[in-house]
């Protein structure tokens, strides 16, 4: 009888320091920079960055609420002094509604599918393999 393979589960994908550089030197549009700037430092999925509202945002304690798609959870994170630089100057090009998104686009929240877009926009433009998503940006903090 053959000796039984094992399948081991695949790694999953992620930036290199480098290759991470290379993607954030060509992200000129402000709202852009600090949409992937969260999924990095915060590991975010997609969906969950999408569903960010501008109330989410608590600048004079340096928070920012998450709620997580798996599990129904939320949870109230630390933002990085960088990070809460580039979101304050965000939020003074937005409404000031409170509900509202904190990625408006064209006549409402940015879509999963919208932000996945810009993603390979900008990977193309940093000259990554095409085989980076933004899940791939989401695990390179890790």
């Amino acid at each position: 009888m053959p000796p039984r393979l094992t399948l081991l589960p695949r790694l999953p994908r992620y930036l290199t320091q480098d290759e991470l550089r290379r993607l954030f030197a060509v992200i000129a549009y402000p709202r852009d920079l600090v949409l992937f700037t969260l999924i990095y430092h915060h590991g975010l999925r997609v969906g969950e960055v999408a569903l960010l509202r501008r109330g989410d945002v608590d600048l004079a304690r340096q928070r920012i609420i998450v709620w997580r798609l798996k599990h129904g959870a939320w949870s109230a994170q630390p933002l990085f002094a960088g990070t809460a630089e580039l979101i304050a100057r965000h939020l003074a090009t937005i409404p000031a509604d409170l509900e509202g998104p904190l990625f408006p686009g064209q006549g409402g929240p940015l879509r999963k599918r919208q932000i996945q877009s810009l993603f390979a926009r900008y990977r193309d433009l940093a000259g990554l393999p095409c085989h980076f998503t933004c899940h791939s940006l989401r695990h390179s903090i890790a």
